[in-house]
């Protein structure tokens, strides 16, 4: 069997095409990084108004041990439904999960926000576990 020796164009070529492949690849997980970072964020601000007005002299988020991001399936509460607003519908959302742990009764106590994957709004959530 006959070893294939690569032109130089083959090797430049190869060499371009591994060269996108990395770019698209660290372009995405920045896109992916992002994202999180952005639902994170609008978790948080969420749970901050309801912690706030639950406990206003504690800081909540000077004990969180960590946040995690789970996707799932989620059903709108409409205990969380906007003054002013349309209620949101019951049906089943595709939506994140964020977690925010923090040392509680339980071993893992976290408290959790769920975000609509499509209009990135809260939709319910703030349960503790």
């Amino acid at each position: 069997m006959k070893k294939k020796i690569w032109s130089h164009k083959e090797k430049q070529i190869l060499l371009i095409i591994a060269i996108g492949i990395l770019i698209s690849t660290i372009a995405l997980h920045h896109q992916k990084t992002h994202e999180k970072t952005e639902i994170i964020n609008i978790a948080k601000e969420h749970l901050q108004k309801y912690v706030h007005n639950a406990f206003p002299n504690v800081n909540f988020f000077s004990i969180v041990r960590k946040v995690e991001i789970v996707d799932g399936e989620c059903e709108a509460n409409h205990y969380w439904e906007r003054w002013d607003q349309p209620p949101i519908q019951s049906s089943k959302h595709q939506c994140w999960i964020v977690k925010f742990y923090y040392p509680g009764a339980a071993e893992d106590s976290y408290l959790a926000v769920y975000v609509d994957k499509k209009t990135k709004e809260v939709i319910g959530g703030t349960q503790t576990r």
